[in-house]
């Protein structure tokens, strides 16, 4: 029997141990980067992989020990079952010979002897020794069977025995794989931590070794020598039924408007209703209503379509033969009364002959390959092969310079839009806002890519129950693990049940155990018969995809089939040797050159041929519809959801983890308010700093020192709202840009937030300063003193936040945004018109007239009347115009501050669609 599993401890003065040697590596720069790019090692990680493999030679060892008197046994068995077969084929041949029925001749014949013998009597004698011998030789063959049976059984179990000494095997040496890598996990954390290039580090190191040899990878067995046991045959032939599509169904339009959308409207409303077989549909999604001899289709502005010739309209006109798309079906006007409602088809995806770069570099070169709909696809190649290049081809971020790609009938060139709306991307980066809970990311990720909030918990439980996160539904992501964000990450794709899910290297410096986790995610979402691409360089569970692309460099690919072929294809044992193979130029070029010539490519190039005939004749039925104007219902919808993200996140920011106790919240509450504490206590600082009278009506000299400290101090606080915000949430930007939310939803949405921050700033800012006595204006031009100021205050600060916001889409990093904004505030503080004169004409006043504080103190200085305040800076301050205590000149410097403002959400906006979406 098996040897006895034991549990393999981590000890934790092992655990230090790992540790120590990561620190150590660390600080003395272990490894160094090389000169060429490509996998690095250090000694201690080499030594853990040899220790792993050293087990696995042991395990291995002992299994052929073990296994060799099961083997032995099994091929006795066989020989035996040979000469049982051969038995009950020979008995199976003699009972056909004898006859089921006697004929009447065979009945009636005599033998010698029996001429003088009634013909009844003959006929009985006759008819029994029939009876006697049938019996006889089914009794042969009965007994034949159950030989053959039994020596079966006997070999089922011995195949039985030596599967379990297989299994044991492959269980222990998993256990210690598993363990080795969660020792190398705990190395490469403080390794990456101490190095000073740690994310080079990591990505250098990101090769998961050891690998599970070959002989314990489940689809092992049997090994060499043993036999495989036949399945049986059956007595009659199974027929396995294809998968059809749903039948297409004939839509009857009786009333003059019919809506269509996921819930009916209200009974007696006098209006048809078509149910939508979409998890984005909206309530009411869009109508058709009757024109004369034509049908006007309007929608609601809820996004997802519907999709005319692939472009997604708003309004068009339809005539007999005109079709549209929404989801996964094709409807066709067939009369005014009747559409015809029919599946698009099954969703395979179909790549022939794509190529595609960036600048002079090649993404893709010659990539064909084709993927039947509920499999899972495996992208393996060498670091910088270009296995991610499919996806954003996908996508529409890497434009196919030529070349055939379709999903389903829908072909990438002219269906781009539509094809996006199907598809579920999930990036390498799992950046997500980590102060909110797992829940609250994916109710915020639904209510951004469904029209419709209805059903959103039941399909918040589904996709938890699916990623196996249920019991982390109320964690803050920043308390979770490697391998739990990268199923949260998955789970916010699974909310539209995407028919394409793809997914950039989702299994990246986690475990083995964790991969198989997700490995396991995704196979099962595939048998739901989804079409799922995973992007991996991780092979221990390479067996669970259903085919394997492997490309080389270029994106060239050498390789589409299922994994237990791939070994013997190319002719390795481990896959690190399949890497050293494709990286052989020689090689290489002769699996591209046997590539090109297979049948899957000359498959791959039928089928396009047959997808562009049909794709044509649909673009050529919608050639003359007519496009309108878009709503504006699906921006509205996706501002309200991203602002009250927004409110929820500034309200969160300081928490990193559950716990609840009275100090902790104490803690996290100042930190979320201290912008504002700031604000008053730089405020308070400023009075003092002042001194008396301050703004007052009296002569003085403090006055200009007033206006510039608390214009500083707003033009400081309220940059410092939003200079780091973009540019910290880029790839969440990025990843939501791609499911369908516009730019100008989401910077509207954050700019309102802050707007609202940055005038309680200015409003504490006002109310510190004045309260202190000898220090509030006594003169004003509209509202009252108090008010004249606080209203000139927060415009600045609503500027200045504008252009924070400008800053961070401008910047790369964060590092960058500090230097922008730094630079900027120096540059407003010299030119705010107290520090130098700038009442006169030149390059220095033209510089200052695009920065907000310059027309913040402006206004500030006409509401408090500073010419009349400040005696001994009368003459310098008479001259500048901007300063005149009028209604007029107040209400010129706020219109300045409303302009800059609105050219800096204008900049920010195009440079993030930019970012965005370069092409």
């Amino acid at each position: 029997m098996p040897r006895k599993l034991t549990r393999i401890p981590y000890r934790q003065l092992t655990r230090w141990a790992d540790w120590y040697h990561g620190w150590r590596d660390g600080r003395q720069r272990v490894p160094e980067r090389p000169r060429t790019p490509g996998p690095v090692s250090t000694p201690r990680r080499e030594a853990l992989i040899r220790l792993a493999q050293e087990v696995f030679e042991h395990e291995h060892l002992a299994y052929i020990a073990m296994v060799a008197d099961a083997h032995q046994r099994i091929m006795a068995e066989r020989s035996r079952l040979d000469a049982a077969q051969s038995a009950v084929a020979s008995a199976e041949a003699e009972f056909r010979t004898v006859p089921a029925e006697l004929t009447e001749a065979e009945a009636k014949a005599r033998r010698i002897g029996e001429g003088h013998q009634p013909e009844s009597v003959v006929m009985r004698r006759r008819r029994k020794e029939h009876r006697e011998m049938r019996a006889q030789s089914r009794s042969m063959l009965i007994r034949a069977r159950a030989e053959a049976a039994a020596v079966d059984a006997d070999l089922a179990s011995v195949l039985q025995e030596a599967k379990q000494h297989h299994d044991a095997a492959v269980a222990r040496v998993v256990r210690m794989h598993e363990h080795v890598h969660r020792r190398l996990a705990v190395y490469r954390r403080s390794l990456i931590r101490f190095h000073p290039e740690g994310a080079w580090v990591n990505s250098a190191m990101s090769a998961l070794a050891p690998e599970i040899p070959g002989w314990a990878q489940p689809d092992a067995y049997p090994p060499e020598g043993a036999p495989k046991p036949t399945p049986p045959v059956p007595d009659e032939p199974v027929v396995v039924p294809d998968e059809t599509l749903p039948p297409a169904e004939l839509l009857e339009l009786r009333f003059d408007e019919t809506r269509f959308g996921s819930s009916p409207p209200k009974p007696g409303s006098g209006v048809g209703f078509v149910k939508l077989d979409a998890p984005f549909a909206a309530v009411w999604h869009f109508t058709i209503v009757k024109q004369g001899e034509e049908l006007k289709l309007s929608t609601r502005g809820f996004g997802h379509g519907p999709f005319i010739g692939g472009e997604p309209v708003s309004a068009a006109v339809l005539r007999s033969g005109d079709q549209f798309d929404f989801g996964g079906f094709r409807y066709i006007m067939l009369d005014q009364n009747e559409l015809l409602k029919e599946p698009l088809g099954q969703s395979s995806l179909v790549a022939y002959d794509l190529h595609a770069a960036s600048g002079d570099k090649p993404r893709l070169s010659g990539m064909s390959f084709i993927q039947r709909k509920g499999k899972l696809l495996a992208v393996l190649g060498p670091s910088g092969a270009g296995k991610s290049s499919l996806c954003f081809a996908l996508l529409g971020e890497l434009p196919l310079q030529s070349g055939s790609l379709f999903f389903g009938p829908l072909s990438m060139a002219s269906h781009s839009q539509q094809i996006r709306d199907n598809l579920g991307f999930v990036p390498q980066d799992t950046k997500l806002h980590e102060s909110l809970t797992v829940e609250a990311t994916l109710r915020y990720g639904y209510s951004l890519r469904n029209s419709s909030l209805g059903g959103r918990d039941q399909r918040i439980n589904k996709v938890l129950g699916d990623t196996k996160l249920a019991g982390q539904r109320s964690q803050r992501l920043c308390t979770l693990s490697g391998g739990q964000l990268r199923r949260v990450s998955i789970a916010l794709e699974l909310l539209t049940d995407p028919e394409l899910l793809m997914l950039d290297e989702p299994t990246s410096g986690l475990d083995a155990s964790m991969d198989r986790q997700i490995m396991d995610i995704l196979r099962n979402y595939a048998g739901l018969g989804n079409t799922v691409i995973v992007v991996t360089h991780a092979t221990e569970h390479l067996w669970k995809a259903d085919q394997l692309l492997v490309v080389v460099d270029g994106g060239t690919p050498v390789y589409a089939g299922p994994p237990r072929r791939i070994r013997k294809h190319f002719g390795f044992t481990v896959y690190a040797d399949l890497m050293s193979l494709l990286l052989d130029e020689q090689r290489r070029e002769t699996f591209v050159e046997r590539y090109h010539a297979s049948e899957q490519v000359r498959e791959a190039q039928r089928e396009v041929a047959q997808l562009g005939q049909a794709d044509m004749h649909a673009l050529r039925s919608s050639a003359h519809l007519v496009h309108t104007s878009r709503s504006f219902r699906d921006p509205l919808r996706q501002f309200r959801v991203i602002a009250s993200r927004q409110v929820a996140l500034l309200a969160t920011r300081a928490l990193r983890d559950n716990d609840r106790s009275a100090w902790r919240s104490v803690k996290n509450g100042v930190i979320v308010s201290l912008p504002l504490l700031i604000a008053i206590g730089s405020a308070a600082l400023a009075a003092l700093v002042a001194g008396p009278p301050g703004l007052g009506a009296e002569p003085s000299q403090v006055g200009p020192t007033a206006l510039a400290l608390l214009t500083t101090l707003c033009v400081l606080s309220g940059q410092a709202l939003t200079y780091s915000d973009v540019v910290n949430e880029i790839e969440v930007i990025r990843r939501e840009y791609r499911a369908g939310v516009g730019v100008i939803p989401v910077l509207t949405a954050k700019w309102l937030v802050y707007a609202v921050l940055a005038v309680a700033q200015s409003a504490l800012i006002t109310v510190v300063f004045c309260v202190i006595p000898q220090r509030a204006p006594q003169r004003s031009v509209v509202f009252g003193a108090e008010a004249d100021l606080f209203i000139g205050l927060a415009a600045l600060s609503v500027a200045a936040m504008t252009l924070g916001l400008l800053i961070s889409t401008l910047a790369s990093k964060l590092e960058h945004a500090v230097v922008m904004v730094t630079a900027t505030s120096i540059a407003q503080i010299a030119l705010n018109g107290v520090t130098s004169n700038l009442s006169k004409p030149s390059v220095t006043s033209a510089l200052a007239a695009l920065l907000p504080d310059r027309w913040g103190l402006a206004a500030a200085a006409s509401s408090v009347d500073l010419r009349g305040i400040d005696e001994a800076s009368r003459a310098l301050l008479s001259s500048d115009a901007l300063w005149t205590h009028s209604v007029g000149q107040w209400l010129q410097d706020l219109g300045a501050m409303g302009l800059l403002a609105a050219i800096f959400f204008a900049l920010a906006a195009w440079r993030l669609n930019r970012k965005l979406h370069p092409s």
